[in-house]
């Protein structure tokens, strides 16, 4: 079988490119400055459909930051906000905490708040001139979901997300069906663009990682394209029809949405991996 393999070609100045800065891995500055221009001003996906807390219910995280309160009414209205009291910025629950109800009250000084936010009483406060409870809701982010993942912004006036083509190249997989069997939560002592490069090459793949390398068989192309990010593991002589598929179609192209059910008893003959950039 004759098979061309396409190159994927690398950016504009790729050969010249060289590393960031140490500082931007360890200066507190600096990260504080990543945090506000690159946290604060995207999409950050939260979780699962099935991370989120089921109707009448609440669960705290923290988000690029900022503390967050996922809350789902009764009628099953899925919304997001500070989670922050109004009165003196007492956080409602603490991350990781779960809860249900009608209501939900500071610890502080028990203010209570609907599920949709608004404040239903402001305890012990009286009736003070020009006081309006409608005034002092809990702050919203912007909430969106794609699929099955849910997606935050800082700015509750965001645009939506568009993924763009190639996040619709999985349109015909049946993602929503599919189980959930893992989910892990890890904090590191490192900075987040560590982790994020770790992931965006395979060069430490023979050393740390002997048991599953294929640095002989198979290279590490990426593309990107708005706010996807496209990555495969593309055996270098593709000899399986899967392998032809990995080696020759990219997200979308015609043949496609054959690769989910290729026959390969190979894992990285089908190895996809599909994420938001940063």
């Amino acid at each position: 079988m004759d098979v061309t393999v396409r190159e994927v070609p690398g950016p504009d100045g790729i050969a010249a490119a060289r590393t960031l800065p140490a500082a931007w891995y360890s200066n507190a500055a600096h990260f504080e400055t990543e945090i506000q221009r690159v946290w604060r001003h995207q999409w950050l996906c939260v979780g699962d459909e099935t991370d989120m807390p089921s109707a009448g219910a609440w669960r705290a995280i923290v988000a690029g930051g900022l503390p967050v309160l996922l809350i789902r009414d009764k009628e099953g209205a899925l919304r997001a906000f500070l989670n922050v009291c109004r009165h003196r910025a007492a956080p409602l629950c603490e991350p990781g905490d779960d809860g249900s109800g009608s209501l939900l009250s500071c610890p502080y000084h028990a203010w209570l708040y609907r599920l949709d936010g608004s404040l239903a009483r402001a305890h012990g406060v009286g009736e003070p001139d020009g006081f309006d409870t409608a005034d002092f809701s809990l702050k919203p982010l912007g909430l969106a979901t794609w699929r099955r993942w849910v997606f935050l912004h800082a700015d509750h006036g965001a645009e939506a997300p568009e993924f763009g083509p190639m996040a619709a190249a999985i349109t015909g997989y049946p993602v929503e069906a599919m189980h959930l069997v893992l989910s892990e939560s890890h904090e590191r002592p490192f900075n987040w663009k560590v982790l994020l490069e770790n992931y965006s090459e395979n060069y430490h793949t023979p050393f740390v990682h002997p048991e599953i390398d294929t640095s002989s068989s198979h290279d590490y192309p990426m593309l990107a394209e708005g706010l996807t990010l496209y990555a495969w593991d593309r055996p270098l002589r593709p000899t399986t029809d899967a392998g032809v598929l990995m080696a020759t179609l990219l997200p979308g192209e015609p043949g496609w949405e054959a690769l989910g059910s290729a026959p390969t008893t190979v894992p990285y003959d089908v190895g996809s991996y599909l994420a938001l950039r940063i």
